[in-house]
């Protein structure tokens, strides 16, 4: 009431009743229980017309489900609060979209879904051409057009044959406008469902790395004394070494890594000077999450964990990357370190290759279909996930052979389609970002279902959104032949007729 004084609130008996007034047009919205709202959806077929997002209103507590235990059962009521706490947030994330998230639209949606409205509209047609033509031939006296004897009657009867035509037209028409129309509706839906589940898989796999630094970021006492003396140089007086220190957290670092997943470290202070890592060359140095990311620092020196998005990793640059023969793309995640009174000493910055994060999760994106692409990207435009079209953008020139798109490729328009015959005019830092690009890197979420071309020049349609939190946007497309695929066969068939 607050934020839309003007909207007229409309009361209904229960949920099944505000979601069909949503479908019918009665409603422009509804609020209800996220997963009643999803189960009636999948149970009336109404998945694929209609939206269903979650909406914080008053405590966000109120959307957390619980279980109930009979309080004579104390055993199951244990059993079950331990199998909960054992779930990681991706798990909990997995369970969430499983059970109280409308099912995602598969290719067979694209199609089957419109063989009862195609069937409908033919047999229409068949019959008011069958009606027409009846009426005519009983206007001129049971006689075809050929057979009439006057050339008033076959003045008569040709009339009504071009208004049967002209109807058949206009029928056809309307009914393969239609048929556009709800066929394009249908494949936003499809992406507007896979951007959602990808933007849900994202932020689990956020919450799970910062998670996990964080956990890595509490050490044991003696390595957070090290810690202290580092930051503080608390050496005057002590038996106590830098480098003593230095070496006996770069050893317990170095361990963690070999156990628990090939990451590089770097402890940073105040200062915002590298303190410990694998490599000493790099002590005394800002790091590349601390020359690329200062904000995210910022936040970490705060007490808060970060993710950041990827980095590219020169051979011959400064920090970290000196110690690398070849490029690489890293993402770095990091926590605070603090002391026994609560003071934030220093910031654990842990680097892995992009290779083992979030772009297996991306990947089972775009198996659904044979030319959808779910992708993130940063604010420059610059692609943050691997293209599943690598091997066009080679043969364009865009990519070397074999090499990585991830940080290498902007999402900008060529023109024309680059699969084709398409000769670009201008070299690729002067063509303009795609419409969607342009649109999400000005933090303006959308879903086109006209068409417009990709960062290949290829006619898609797509879904996009902005996540500030992150500092990156996410993207589905299908190429629009692939979404009409269906649409056109159907054209193809009325137009035989």
């Amino acid at each position: 009431k607050t934020a839309c004084p003007e909207a007229r609130h409309l009361t209904l008996p229960d949920e099944l009743s505000s979601i069909k007034a949503v479908v019918t047009g009665r409603a422009d919205a509804c609020f209800t229980t996220q997963a009643v709202a999803s189960y009636l959806m999948q149970q009336h077929g109404y998945s694929a017309q209609l939206y269903c997002a979650e909406v914080m209103l008053g405590s966000p507590d109120t959307a957390n489900l619980r279980m109930a235990v009979r309080d004579d059962w104390p055993l199951l009521q244990s059993a079950l609060n331990k199998a909960i706490a054992s779930l990681s947030p991706g798990e909990i994330t997995a369970l969430r979209m499983n059970w109280f998230s409308p099912t995602p639209l598969t290719s067979d949606d694209l199609h089957e879904q419109h063989y009862w409205r195609r069937l409908a509209i033919m047999a229409g047609i068949l019959v008011l051409l069958v009606a027409l033509i009846l009426l005519v031939d009983r206007l001129v006296g049971n006689r075809l057009l050929f057979g009439l004897a006057s050339l008033r009657s076959r003045l008569v009867g040709g009339a009504f044959l071009l208004i049967v035509l002209a109807a058949l037209v206009v029928a056809t028409l309307t009914g393969l406008r239609r048929l556009e129309k709800d066929a394009r509706s249908q494949a936003g839906a499809l992406l507007h469902s896979k951007l959602l589940a990808a933007d849900n898989a994202l932020l689990a796999w956020v919450a799970e790395e910062r998670a996990k630094v964080m956990q890595r970021a509490l050490l044991p006492p003696e390595l957070i004394a090290a810690v202290e003396r580092l930051t503080s140089n608390l050496y005057q007086g002590t038996s106590h070494s830098p480098h003593a220190d230095q070496a006996i957290l770069r050893a317990y670092f170095q361990e963690q890594s070999n156990t628990h997943g090939n990451f590089e470290f770097f402890l940073i202070g105040a200062d915002r000077l590298t303190v410990v890592a694998a490599n000493e060359k790099d002590i005394n140095h800002q790091s590349l999450f601390a020359m690329h990311w200062p904000e995210l620092l910022t936040r970490a020196l705060a007490g808060n964990p970060v993710v950041a998005p990827p980095i590219v990793s020169l051979p011959a640059s400064a920090g970290d990357g000196a110690t690398r023969a070849t490029e690489s793309v890293l993402i770095y995640t990091a926590a605070p370190i603090y002391s026994y009174g609560g003071k934030v000493l220093a910031v654990l910055a842990l680097a892995s290759p992009h290779e083992s994060t979030y772009l297996p999760t991306f990947k089972s994106f775009n198996s659904l279909l044979k030319t959808s692409e779910t992708y993130a990207f940063d604010r420059a435009g610059r692609l943050l996930t691997e293209s599943r079209f690598n091997h066009t953008l080679e043969q364009a020139g865009l990519l070397l052979p074999g090499q990585s798109s991830v940080m290498h490729l902007r999402l900008a328009d060529p023109g024309g389609n680059l699969a084709g015959d398409f000769q670009p005019g201008s070299p690729p830092a002067a063509w303009p970002l795609t419409l969607m690009a342009t649109e999400a890197t000005s933090g303006r979420a959308g879903l086109n279902v006209n068409g417009y071309r990709d960062y290949r020049g290829v006619r898609v349609l797509g879904s996009w959104a902005w996540n500030a939190d992150l500092n990156l946007g996410l993207a589905t497309e299908i190429d629009e032949e692939e979404a009409l695929a269906s649409f056109r066969q159907n054209r193809a068939t009325l137009l035989g007729m």
